[in-house]
């Protein structure tokens, strides 16, 4: 990437617990692993790892699956500059457009890995379009609003999808 562009590599294991049956609720545990592939010197990023544990609920009506989740993210700290995990929610609906479309809205809360910066308050239009059995990919835009959220940002995510059937 050029020109201040950078991109993540994560691994994303996750794990079914449950339908939740007093609900009818998907409840997932799950977990990410970000490498870090942006240029520290560039201050695209820290160049260390981090970890995230989360819980992800959702359910579906008919075409429309609101969903929510929250987690702590474990933050790799560049030599010299301490930074602080944080904990963060978010929450959104999708509606299925088509068998291989969704697109959907959803609202991000994190706290600040910088001391001194204020909390993180996103909202993020997107698409999931499913290309075959086991890929998909999800362009997104993001929207800031707060103080240290970006202004807007757009992306994208290339994603396996494991599939034991």
């Amino acid at each position: 990437p050029a020109n201040g562009e950078s991109f993540e590599v994560l691994v994303v294991p996750r794990r079914l617990v449950n339908s939740f049956p007093p609900l009818d609720a998907v409840v997932e545990v799950g977990g990410k692993i970000k490498f870090g592939t942006a240029s520290e010197d560039k201050g695209l990023g820290t160049g260390k790892i981090d970890y995230t544990l989360q819980l992800d609920l959702s359910k579906t009506f008919g075409r429309f699956t609101p969903f929510a989740a929250g987690g702590y993210k474990f933050v790799g700290s560049p030599k010299g500059f301490e930074l602080d995990n944080k904990a963060f929610v978010y929450g959104g609906i999708s509606a299925k457009v088509f068998d291989f479309l969704n697109v959907g809205i959803v609202y991000d809360w994190s706290q600040s890995a910088v001391p001194e910066n204020g909390d993180f308050n996103e909202i993020s239009p997107f698409a999931t379009i499913k290309v075959s059995r086991w890929f998909a990919f999800d362009p997104y835009v993001v929207i800031g609003l707060s103080k240290w959220s970006p202004d807007w940002g757009i992306g994208v995510q290339l994603r396996f999808i494991y599939d034991r059937a």
